[in-house]
């Protein structure tokens, strides 16, 4: 294969990766005949190199499709999880590990006709675990080419439960007026102090062991250990909140994690994202047309437990949906400038200034 030919077979099975999902038998064959045309079969070497599974667990499926893009290697790696399906639904994220389909041992290298099989089962169920490279390789390259990621577990549910007593606390006092009324809204966001639950919730979030380890280490590697904390933030869509504009911000190296205080689901209005729009190209093509633009492309609405988070490239498109259910939905957000990024020299509404410049991410790793 030529050169030419070579980067031009990369970039389709890019896109295939990261776009493509199937809705029927739960992975693309045509992707996984391309990756083997052009990378070769995997080998037990290219297993070994996605070092060893834990946290394994069992999902189960009774009906319909999975919502899944797989890449049948050695073991089998989830590449994709479909926003609103049944993996999403039952906690599956890119990157976890297939081990057992079935009770059928996958770790191994399959004929084509027998996953085929498998995949067509109902009931059907899968053991899963999470491989450490694996997780790693999907993470950053979802960031950086799709512009977003989730990550499981960010913070424990009893720190969920202190943050949004204590953001309602901030919201009926910034709420309440002179004469002691409160004030009703639908949407409300506001920079928070660095109180001590806050400080808590941000050492138990970014802390990690390892490059590979959790929002901490994903963060460190898309940003840097120097990375400037530049906003430190709350939000809570109120039953009946209205959707938001769709936005971006055009500053590259601006990375946000938003983590999920309450368990999510879809009539709560999760925040939507447009995956792969976090480029200029993208950003032109939405101010020339923005209705046809996002006509053509299919929003990601991640429904996060209490505690897990998504990373998200700033630069991504995305909006806020209407909340049409009886409760609020409340968000934590941190963001980091990389070291990459240029300087931060604007004061953020969503920092206060007693903040600014104060705190890098390398002050949240443990000693």
């Amino acid at each position: 294969m030529g050169e030419r030919a070579a980067v031009r077979t990369n970039k389709m099975l890019n896109k295939i990766s990261g776009l493509y999902v199937s809705k029927t038998i739960g992975y693309s064959k045509d992707y996984a005949d391309s990756f083997q045309r052009v990378f070769g079969k995997a080998t037990s070497e290219d297993a070994s190199k996605r070092g060893q599974v834990g946290n394994l667990r069992t999902v189960d499926f009774e009906t319909g499709p999975l919502g899944l893009e797989i890449e049948w290697s050695a073991p089998p790696v989830l590449l994709a999880v479909a926003a609103d399906s049944a993996a999403a639904n039952a906690g599956l994220i890119a990157g976890q590990v297939l081990v057992e389909i079935n009770g059928r041992d996958v770790s191994e290298s399959l004929p084509e006709y027998e996953i085929e099989q498998l995949m067509q089962q109902r009931p059907l169920r899968m053991k899963i675990g999470d491989s450490s490279e694996a997780l790693t390789q999907s993470r950053w390259d979802g960031v950086r080419q799709q512009g977003l990621l989730q990550v499981s577990g960010a913070i424990k549910a009893e720190t969920c439960e202190e943050l949004v007593a204590f953001l309602n606390q901030e919201l009926h006092r910034s709420l309440k007026s002179a004469d002691g009324r409160v004030a009703t809204v639908r949407n409300w966001a506001a920079a928070v102090a660095m109180d001590p639950v806050i400080y808590k919730a941000l050492e138990e979030m970014l802390r990690w062991d390892g490059p590979e380890e959790g929002l901490g280490g994903a963060l460190a590697s898309l940003a840097g250990l120097d990375s400037r904390l530049c906003a430190l933030h709350a939000a809570m869509s109120m039953p009946g909140a209205a959707a938001g504009r769709v936005r971006y911000t055009d500053t590259p190296g601006l990375y946000t994690a938003a983590i999920a205080l309450e368990d999510v689901s879809y009539d709560m209005g999760p925040v939507h994202f447009w995956p792969g729009t976090n480029t200029p190209l993208a950003h032109d093509h939405f101010e020339q047309g923005p209705r046809e633009f996002l006509d053509q492309r299919e929003p990601a609405a991640p429904l996060l437990k209490a505690g897990d988070a998504v990373i998200y490239d700033e630069q991504t498109l995305r909006c806020e949906s209407e909340n049409r259910s009886t409760k609020p939905l409340p968000l934590l957000f941190v963001t980091f400038l990389s070291t990459h990024g240029g300087e931060d020299t604007a004061a953020s509404p969503l920092l206060l200034p007693s903040l600014h410049g104060r705190f890098r991410l390398r002050h949240f790793r443990p000693e």
